[in-house]
């Protein structure tokens, strides 16, 4: 067997170990999930996502980091999905460690796997998006590193309009989907995960 023709089968095996990995704690994830219409509407767009990665995983490889960083962060917003941002308990899951709760020792007043997730979206998808921009259009320079950044933030900015969804009444005022937030997200506004995916 050639080494071109090993290389190939050990990343065919590594993307189905990764997508089965994925499929398996989706599956999981998918049962029960504290509120079944904010977990549909959360992966709604995130399994439109998915549909994409692999349906162009033949005509447009990306390389395992970039599918790496996909799997983390659809992991991470499978879990946020299912218990809903707001009530992620991962304070709970932070008491076994030295020192206990995690809110506690960062001072800490409220839920923030939101606010980290939103970071990571930023972070974790960056590299993926930049691939394809170098590899679709040839993009080198300022622009290859200024259009994977702008793409993240206007997804960001499009996902949290998505969220807010149409105003519960004829009268469109800033005020009603923020009204809407501050009960989903127990901030008082969500304009903050905007440039904190772009960090």
């Amino acid at each position: 067997m050639s080494g071109r023709l090993a290389r190939f089968l050990s990343r065919r095996l590594y993307l189905r170990l990764l997508a089965a990995a994925f499929a398996l704690m989706w599956g999981l994830l998918a049962i029960a999930p504290h509120d079944r219409a904010d977990w549909a509407l959360e992966n709604f767009l995130a399994l439109c996502a998915m549909v994409c990665v692999v349906a162009t995983a033949r005509v447009l490889p990306l390389s395992r980091i970039s599918y790496t960083l996909i799997f983390l962060f659809m992991s991470l917003h499978s879990v946020g999905a299912h218990y809903t941002y707001a009530l992620v308990p991962y304070d709970d899951w932070t008491r076994w460690m030295p020192g206990g709760s995690l809110n506690v020792a960062l001072g800490l007043e409220r839920n923030h796997f939101d606010r980290v997730v939103h970071f990571l979206y930023g972070l974790l998808l960056v590299y993926p998006i930049r691939e394809v921009f170098v590899r679709v259009a040839d993009v080198r320079g300022f622009w290859s590193y200024f259009l994977p950044v702008d793409v993240t933030m206007s997804t960001s900015m499009m996902f949290e309009l998505f969220e807010w969804g149409p105003p519960s009444s004829s009268a469109v005022t800033w005020e009603s989907p923020i009204s809407v937030l501050k009960v989903t997200s127990g901030t008082r506004t969500r304009t903050w995960p905007l440039p904190v995916s772009a960090l």
